[in-house]
Protein backbone atom coordinates (compact mmCIF):
# COMPACT_ATOMS: atom_id res chain seq x y z
CA UNK A 1 0.00 0.00 0.00
CA UNK A 2 2.65 2.35 0.79
CA UNK A 3 4.04 1.89 -2.59
CA UNK A 4 0.94 2.88 -4.35
CA UNK A 5 0.84 5.73 -2.27
CA UNK A 6 3.86 6.80 -3.40
CA UNK A 7 3.05 5.99 -6.89
CA UNK A 8 -0.22 8.31 -6.73
CA UNK A 9 2.06 11.30 -4.94
CA UNK A 10 4.72 11.38 -7.70
CA UNK A 11 1.99 10.98 -10.48
CA UNK A 12 0.24 14.30 -8.78
CA UNK A 13 3.71 16.18 -8.62
CA UNK A 14 4.95 15.50 -11.89
CA UNK A 15 2.23 16.43 -13.04
CA UNK A 16 1.14 19.89 -12.02
CA UNK A 17 1.18 19.52 -7.93
CA UNK A 18 -2.12 20.53 -6.17
CA UNK A 19 -1.17 23.98 -6.54
CA UNK A 20 -0.96 24.05 -10.28
CA UNK A 21 -4.26 21.79 -10.53
CA UNK A 22 -6.67 23.67 -8.25
CA UNK A 23 -5.57 21.17 -5.65
CA UNK A 24 -6.54 18.11 -7.60
CA UNK A 25 -5.66 15.23 -6.13
CA UNK A 26 -5.32 12.49 -9.06
CA UNK A 27 -7.56 11.15 -11.62
CA UNK A 28 -8.52 8.01 -10.20
CA UNK A 29 -9.70 4.59 -12.53
CA UNK A 30 -9.69 0.69 -11.94
CA UNK A 31 -7.67 -1.35 -13.38
CA UNK A 32 -9.85 -2.94 -15.25
CA UNK A 33 -10.33 0.10 -16.92
CA UNK A 34 -7.11 0.84 -17.38
CA UNK A 35 -6.75 -1.82 -19.21
CA UNK A 36 -9.29 -0.99 -22.05
CA UNK A 37 -6.82 -0.65 -25.09
CA UNK A 38 -8.35 2.70 -25.71
CA UNK A 39 -8.29 4.22 -22.68
CA UNK A 40 -4.36 2.82 -23.06
CA UNK A 41 -4.12 5.02 -26.10
CA UNK A 42 -5.63 8.30 -24.84
CA UNK A 43 -2.73 8.05 -21.77
CA UNK A 44 0.39 7.36 -24.16
CA UNK A 45 -0.15 10.17 -25.95
CA UNK A 46 0.07 12.37 -22.75
CA UNK A 47 2.74 10.26 -21.00
CA UNK A 48 5.11 7.47 -21.57
CA UNK A 49 4.00 4.38 -20.03
CA UNK A 50 6.76 2.41 -18.53
CA UNK A 51 5.34 -1.06 -19.07
CA UNK A 52 4.59 -1.74 -15.00
CA UNK A 53 1.31 -3.23 -14.24
CA UNK A 54 -1.45 0.17 -13.62
CA UNK A 55 -1.61 1.59 -10.97
CA UNK A 56 -5.10 3.43 -10.97
CA UNK A 57 -3.60 7.21 -11.80
CA UNK A 58 -2.62 6.92 -15.61
CA UNK A 59 -5.57 9.77 -16.46
CA UNK A 60 -4.16 11.98 -14.17
CA UNK A 61 -2.16 14.03 -17.15
CA UNK A 62 -4.64 13.36 -19.35
CA UNK A 63 -6.83 15.33 -17.64
CA UNK A 64 -4.60 17.95 -16.19
CA UNK A 65 -3.57 18.42 -19.47
CA UNK A 66 -6.67 19.09 -20.94
CA UNK A 67 -7.61 21.42 -17.81
CA UNK A 68 -4.55 23.52 -18.27
CA UNK A 69 -6.15 24.97 -22.13
CA UNK A 70 -9.46 25.31 -21.01
CA UNK A 71 -9.63 28.75 -18.40
CA UNK A 72 -13.36 28.18 -17.87
CA UNK A 73 -12.55 24.98 -16.43
CA UNK A 74 -9.70 25.67 -14.33
CA UNK A 75 -11.19 29.03 -12.82
CA UNK A 76 -14.34 27.40 -12.10
CA UNK A 77 -12.55 24.86 -9.93
CA UNK A 78 -10.72 27.26 -8.48
CA UNK A 79 -13.28 29.19 -7.16
CA UNK A 80 -15.28 26.65 -6.61
CA UNK A 81 -13.06 24.84 -4.40
CA UNK A 82 -11.83 27.97 -2.26
CA UNK A 83 -15.59 28.77 -1.86
CA UNK A 84 -16.38 25.20 -0.32
CA UNK A 85 -12.51 25.84 1.26
CA UNK A 86 -11.92 22.23 0.51
CA UNK A 87 -7.97 20.38 1.03
CA UNK A 88 -8.77 19.24 -2.53
CA UNK A 89 -10.00 17.84 -5.09
CA UNK A 90 -10.24 14.10 -6.44
CA UNK A 91 -12.26 12.26 -9.95
CA UNK A 92 -13.53 8.92 -10.10
CA UNK A 93 -13.96 7.54 -13.72
CA UNK A 94 -15.79 4.41 -12.75
CA UNK A 95 -17.14 3.63 -16.53
CA UNK A 96 -15.35 4.62 -19.82
CA UNK A 97 -16.31 1.80 -22.97
CA UNK A 98 -17.52 2.02 -25.98
CA UNK A 99 -19.97 -0.28 -28.27
CA UNK A 100 -19.73 -0.62 -32.02
CA UNK A 101 -23.31 -0.38 -33.70
CA UNK A 102 -23.49 -2.49 -36.93
CA UNK A 103 -26.52 -0.71 -38.94
CA UNK A 104 -28.62 -1.35 -41.93
CA UNK A 105 -30.48 1.43 -42.77
CA UNK A 106 -34.24 0.74 -44.38
CA UNK A 107 -32.91 1.96 -47.90
CA UNK A 108 -30.04 -0.79 -47.67
CA UNK A 109 -27.15 1.41 -46.57
CA UNK A 110 -25.03 -0.69 -43.91
CA UNK A 111 -22.10 1.16 -42.16
CA UNK A 112 -21.23 1.43 -38.36
CA UNK A 113 -21.54 3.69 -35.49
CA UNK A 114 -19.95 3.92 -32.16
CA UNK A 115 -21.51 4.55 -28.73
CA UNK A 116 -19.23 5.87 -25.65
CA UNK A 117 -20.10 5.83 -22.36
CA UNK A 118 -18.17 7.95 -19.77
CA UNK A 119 -19.22 7.88 -15.53
CA UNK A 120 -17.30 10.48 -13.37
CA UNK A 121 -17.66 11.44 -10.05
CA UNK A 122 -15.66 14.60 -8.62
CA UNK A 123 -15.71 14.72 -5.07
CA UNK A 124 -14.55 17.67 -3.09
CA UNK A 125 -13.09 16.46 0.27
CA UNK A 126 -12.15 17.83 3.82
CA UNK A 127 -9.65 15.89 6.34
CA UNK A 128 -11.18 18.32 9.43
CA UNK A 129 -14.10 17.12 10.51
CA UNK A 130 -16.68 20.12 11.63
CA UNK A 131 -16.71 21.32 14.99
CA UNK A 132 -14.54 18.41 16.18
CA UNK A 133 -10.78 18.07 16.38
CA UNK A 134 -11.02 14.30 14.67
CA UNK A 135 -8.63 14.30 10.90
CA UNK A 136 -11.68 12.24 9.11
CA UNK A 137 -12.66 12.65 5.37
CA UNK A 138 -15.36 14.25 4.38
CA UNK A 139 -16.56 14.89 1.09
CA UNK A 140 -18.04 18.71 0.81
CA UNK A 141 -19.46 18.65 -2.27
CA UNK A 142 -19.96 16.04 -5.26
CA UNK A 143 -20.51 16.41 -9.00
CA UNK A 144 -21.35 13.34 -10.75
CA UNK A 145 -20.78 13.62 -14.97
CA UNK A 146 -22.27 10.52 -17.06
CA UNK A 147 -22.46 10.90 -20.90
CA UNK A 148 -23.40 8.21 -23.51
CA UNK A 149 -22.14 9.92 -26.84
CA UNK A 150 -22.52 8.73 -30.23
CA UNK A 151 -20.16 8.88 -33.13
CA UNK A 152 -19.92 10.14 -35.99
CA UNK A 153 -22.43 12.71 -35.83
CA UNK A 154 -24.73 13.36 -38.95
CA UNK A 155 -24.21 10.18 -40.71
CA UNK A 156 -22.48 6.23 -40.60
CA UNK A 157 -18.75 5.18 -41.11
CA UNK A 158 -18.89 3.13 -44.03
CA UNK A 159 -15.97 0.77 -42.58
CA UNK A 160 -15.20 -0.27 -39.07
CA UNK A 161 -13.46 1.88 -37.45
CA UNK A 162 -9.94 1.27 -36.29
CA UNK A 163 -8.17 1.59 -32.87
CA UNK A 164 -6.90 5.28 -33.75
CA UNK A 165 -10.82 6.22 -34.87
CA UNK A 166 -12.24 4.96 -31.32
CA UNK A 167 -9.42 6.52 -29.36
CA UNK A 168 -9.82 9.71 -30.82
CA UNK A 169 -14.07 9.79 -29.96
CA UNK A 170 -12.72 8.67 -25.98
CA UNK A 171 -10.77 11.80 -26.45
CA UNK A 172 -13.66 13.94 -26.97
CA UNK A 173 -15.86 11.83 -24.97
CA UNK A 174 -13.20 12.98 -21.95
CA UNK A 175 -13.02 16.84 -23.36
CA UNK A 176 -16.86 17.05 -23.29
CA UNK A 177 -17.06 15.59 -19.70
CA UNK A 178 -14.57 17.61 -18.50
CA UNK A 179 -16.19 21.24 -20.08
CA UNK A 180 -19.53 20.07 -18.46
CA UNK A 181 -17.60 19.64 -15.11
CA UNK A 182 -16.34 23.11 -15.85
CA UNK A 183 -20.00 24.31 -16.02
CA UNK A 184 -21.15 22.95 -13.38
CA UNK A 185 -18.26 24.09 -11.17
CA UNK A 186 -19.14 27.58 -12.19
CA UNK A 187 -23.08 26.72 -10.78
CA UNK A 188 -21.98 25.29 -7.81
CA UNK A 189 -20.48 28.28 -6.51
CA UNK A 190 -23.43 29.31 -4.65
CA UNK A 191 -22.82 26.29 -2.31
CA UNK A 192 -22.43 26.96 1.03
CA UNK A 193 -19.88 24.26 2.94
CA UNK A 194 -21.61 22.62 5.51
CA UNK A 195 -20.38 19.80 7.95
CA UNK A 196 -21.05 18.47 11.07
CA UNK A 197 -20.61 15.25 13.29
CA UNK A 198 -23.45 13.42 12.10
CA UNK A 199 -21.82 10.63 9.63
CA UNK A 200 -23.40 9.20 6.65
CA UNK A 201 -22.17 7.71 4.14
CA UNK A 202 -23.98 5.53 0.71
CA UNK A 203 -22.83 1.09 1.30
CA UNK A 204 -22.72 -0.38 -2.19
CA UNK A 205 -26.41 -0.83 -3.82
CA UNK A 206 -27.51 -3.98 -4.18
CA UNK A 207 -29.68 -6.13 -6.24
CA UNK A 208 -33.29 -8.38 -5.63
CA UNK A 209 -32.91 -11.96 -7.50
CA UNK A 210 -35.60 -10.57 -9.96
CA UNK A 211 -33.09 -7.68 -10.83
CA UNK A 212 -30.12 -9.57 -10.36
CA UNK A 213 -31.34 -12.18 -13.62
CA UNK A 214 -32.06 -8.90 -15.15
CA UNK A 215 -28.45 -7.69 -15.44
CA UNK A 216 -27.38 -11.17 -16.27
CA UNK A 217 -30.04 -11.95 -18.46
CA UNK A 218 -30.69 -8.81 -20.44
CA UNK A 219 -27.43 -6.54 -19.80
CA UNK A 220 -25.56 -9.47 -19.85
CA UNK A 221 -23.69 -8.59 -16.51
CA UNK A 222 -21.39 -11.28 -15.11
CA UNK A 223 -20.42 -11.46 -11.51
CA UNK A 224 -17.82 -9.28 -11.30
CA UNK A 225 -19.22 -6.69 -13.94
CA UNK A 226 -22.05 -6.37 -11.60
CA UNK A 227 -19.68 -6.13 -8.16
CA UNK A 228 -18.02 -3.43 -9.88
CA UNK A 229 -21.63 -1.79 -10.85
CA UNK A 230 -22.46 -2.35 -7.54
CA UNK A 231 -19.74 1.10 -6.54
CA UNK A 232 -20.82 2.65 -9.73
CA UNK A 233 -24.10 3.33 -9.05
CA UNK A 234 -23.40 3.45 -4.91
CA UNK A 235 -21.53 7.29 -5.96
CA UNK A 236 -24.18 7.74 -8.30
CA UNK A 237 -26.50 7.67 -5.33
CA UNK A 238 -23.85 9.69 -3.13
CA UNK A 239 -24.29 12.11 -5.63
CA UNK A 240 -27.67 12.67 -5.89
CA UNK A 241 -27.97 12.65 -1.92
CA UNK A 242 -24.95 15.33 -1.97
CA UNK A 243 -27.30 17.80 -4.42
CA UNK A 244 -30.54 17.55 -2.55
CA UNK A 245 -28.10 18.48 0.75
CA UNK A 246 -26.99 21.87 -0.74
CA UNK A 247 -30.65 22.22 -2.14
CA UNK A 248 -32.39 21.70 1.59
CA UNK A 249 -29.68 23.60 3.44
CA UNK A 250 -29.16 20.51 6.01
CA UNK A 251 -26.03 21.41 8.01
CA UNK A 252 -26.26 18.96 10.10
CA UNK A 253 -25.61 16.19 8.09
CA UNK A 254 -21.85 14.86 6.97
CA UNK A 255 -21.11 12.91 4.27
CA UNK A 256 -18.12 10.43 3.86
CA UNK A 257 -17.17 8.94 0.48
CA UNK A 258 -18.06 5.45 0.05
CA UNK A 259 -15.72 3.47 1.59
CA UNK A 260 -14.02 1.90 -1.37
CA UNK A 261 -10.31 1.49 -2.58
CA UNK A 262 -10.65 5.22 -4.09
CA UNK A 263 -11.60 6.82 -1.23
CA UNK A 264 -8.92 5.03 1.27
CA UNK A 265 -6.06 4.42 -0.93
CA UNK A 266 -6.25 7.67 -2.94
CA UNK A 267 -7.52 10.06 -0.95
CA UNK A 268 -7.14 9.82 2.71
CA UNK A 269 -3.84 8.77 2.87
CA UNK A 270 -2.83 11.32 0.27
CA UNK A 271 -3.85 13.90 3.06
CA UNK A 272 -3.12 12.56 6.07
CA UNK A 273 0.73 13.08 4.52
CA UNK A 274 -0.41 15.97 3.38
CA UNK A 275 -1.15 17.29 6.75
CA UNK A 276 1.72 15.21 8.76
CA UNK A 277 1.76 14.34 12.43
CA UNK A 278 -2.00 13.67 13.42
CA UNK A 279 -3.46 10.62 14.05
CA UNK A 280 -4.23 8.33 10.74
CA UNK A 281 -6.82 10.22 9.54
CA UNK A 282 -10.66 8.13 10.01
CA UNK A 283 -12.87 6.38 7.24
CA UNK A 284 -16.18 5.09 6.80
CA UNK A 285 -19.28 5.36 8.72
CA UNK A 286 -18.16 2.35 10.86
CA UNK A 287 -15.28 4.30 12.47
CA UNK A 288 -18.16 6.58 14.10
CA UNK A 289 -20.41 5.22 16.96
CA UNK A 290 -23.06 6.99 15.87
CA UNK A 291 -22.23 6.18 12.12
CA UNK A 292 -24.94 5.37 9.66
CA UNK A 293 -24.92 3.96 5.87
CA UNK A 294 -27.60 4.31 3.24
CA UNK A 295 -28.16 0.99 1.51
CA UNK A 296 -30.16 0.86 -1.69
CA UNK A 297 -31.44 -2.03 -3.42
CA UNK A 298 -32.55 -2.14 -7.07
CA UNK A 299 -36.02 -3.83 -6.02
CA UNK A 300 -37.06 -4.03 -10.30
CA UNK A 301 -35.65 -4.04 -13.35
CA UNK A 302 -37.54 -4.38 -16.65
CA UNK A 303 -37.07 -3.36 -20.25
CA UNK A 304 -40.60 -2.45 -21.84
CA UNK A 305 -42.15 -1.56 -24.97
CA UNK A 306 -43.84 1.40 -26.14
CA UNK A 307 -45.05 3.02 -29.68
CA UNK A 308 -43.55 1.43 -32.74
CA UNK A 309 -43.24 2.58 -36.38
CA UNK A 310 -41.45 1.69 -39.42
CA UNK A 311 -38.17 3.30 -38.41
CA UNK A 312 -38.26 1.62 -34.93
CA UNK A 313 -39.67 0.87 -31.54
CA UNK A 314 -39.40 3.17 -28.34
CA UNK A 315 -38.28 1.17 -25.27
CA UNK A 316 -37.70 2.23 -21.28
CA UNK A 317 -34.88 0.55 -19.50
CA UNK A 318 -36.36 0.96 -15.86
CA UNK A 319 -35.52 -0.20 -12.56
CA UNK A 320 -37.04 0.64 -9.39
CA UNK A 321 -34.95 1.68 -6.03
CA UNK A 322 -35.30 1.23 -2.74
CA UNK A 323 -33.52 3.17 0.10
CA UNK A 324 -33.15 2.70 3.50
CA UNK A 325 -30.87 4.53 6.44
CA UNK A 326 -29.45 2.03 8.93
CA UNK A 327 -26.87 2.00 11.32
CA UNK A 328 -23.29 1.26 10.60
CA UNK A 329 -22.66 -0.61 13.51
CA UNK A 330 -25.92 -2.07 14.39
CA UNK A 331 -27.79 -2.70 10.81
CA UNK A 332 -30.87 -1.41 12.83
CA UNK A 333 -33.32 0.42 10.64
CA UNK A 334 -33.76 4.36 11.88
CA UNK A 335 -35.19 6.17 11.76
CA UNK A 336 -36.79 4.43 15.12
CA UNK A 337 -39.54 7.05 15.81
CA UNK A 338 -40.93 6.34 11.97
CA UNK A 339 -43.35 3.22 11.40
CA UNK A 340 -41.67 0.20 9.74
CA UNK A 341 -43.50 0.95 6.62
CA UNK A 342 -42.53 4.91 6.30
CA UNK A 343 -38.57 3.48 6.73
CA UNK A 344 -38.19 2.86 3.23
CA UNK A 345 -38.09 5.46 0.35
CA UNK A 346 -38.22 4.31 -3.07
CA UNK A 347 -38.66 5.61 -7.11
CA UNK A 348 -38.85 4.26 -9.99
CA UNK A 349 -36.69 5.47 -13.20
CA UNK A 350 -36.60 4.61 -17.18
CA UNK A 351 -34.33 5.72 -19.63
CA UNK A 352 -35.87 5.89 -23.10
CA UNK A 353 -34.42 5.15 -25.68
CA UNK A 354 -35.75 3.96 -29.54
CA UNK A 355 -34.42 0.34 -30.96
CA UNK A 356 -34.08 1.18 -34.58
CA UNK A 357 -34.60 -1.46 -37.26
CA UNK A 358 -31.50 -2.65 -38.49
CA UNK A 359 -29.55 -1.73 -35.58
CA UNK A 360 -28.80 -5.18 -33.86
CA UNK A 361 -27.33 -3.15 -30.71
CA UNK A 362 -29.45 -1.27 -28.76
CA UNK A 363 -27.72 1.30 -25.67
CA UNK A 364 -29.67 -1.02 -23.23
CA UNK A 365 -26.91 -0.78 -20.97
CA UNK A 366 -26.34 3.65 -21.25
CA UNK A 367 -30.36 4.09 -20.75
CA UNK A 368 -30.93 1.24 -17.71
CA UNK A 369 -28.43 3.40 -15.93
CA UNK A 370 -29.83 6.67 -16.46
CA UNK A 371 -33.28 5.18 -15.38
CA UNK A 372 -31.10 4.55 -12.12
CA UNK A 373 -30.09 8.29 -11.86
CA UNK A 374 -33.48 9.34 -12.96
CA UNK A 375 -34.43 7.19 -9.66
CA UNK A 376 -32.28 8.11 -7.25
CA UNK A 377 -32.55 11.89 -8.07
CA UNK A 378 -36.29 11.62 -7.66
CA UNK A 379 -35.98 9.96 -4.17
CA UNK A 380 -33.01 12.00 -2.93
CA UNK A 381 -34.95 14.78 -1.27
CA UNK A 382 -37.12 12.61 0.97
CA UNK A 383 -34.15 10.52 1.80
CA UNK A 384 -32.58 13.89 3.12
CA UNK A 385 -35.48 14.05 5.06
CA UNK A 386 -34.88 10.97 6.95
CA UNK A 387 -31.61 11.52 7.44
CA UNK A 388 -31.93 15.09 9.03
CA UNK A 389 -35.01 12.81 11.60
CA UNK A 390 -31.99 10.56 12.38
CA UNK A 391 -29.75 13.18 12.69
CA UNK A 392 -32.01 14.46 15.43
CA UNK A 393 -32.86 11.20 17.08
CA UNK A 394 -28.91 10.19 17.55
CA UNK A 395 -27.97 13.94 18.82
Amino acid sequence: MRSFILILVLVVTAFGGRGASQDLLGVFAPVELLSNPNVETIVRRHVELVGAPPVGTELTPVYTNVVSSNLQVSSGLSLLEAQLQSDGYAILISRFEHDLVPVQLLDGQRGFAVRVYLTMVVDFFVSRAAFSSEARLETVHTIPIVLGRLYPSGGLLRQEPDAQQIADFYMDTLEVAIAQLGVSAARDTRIERRRATRIFEVAPVSYSPSSTDYLENELGLDGSERQALASELAYLLHAAVMEALAESGAGQIAIVPPSTNWSIANVSQFLDAEIGGRQEMSVGAAADQRGMLIRAEISRSATLDGTENTLGRQRYAASEVQVRVVGANDEMSRPRSLPEDERVVSARGAGAFVSLVGVEDPPLRGMWRKGYRDAVLALSAELVDRMVLTSEEIR
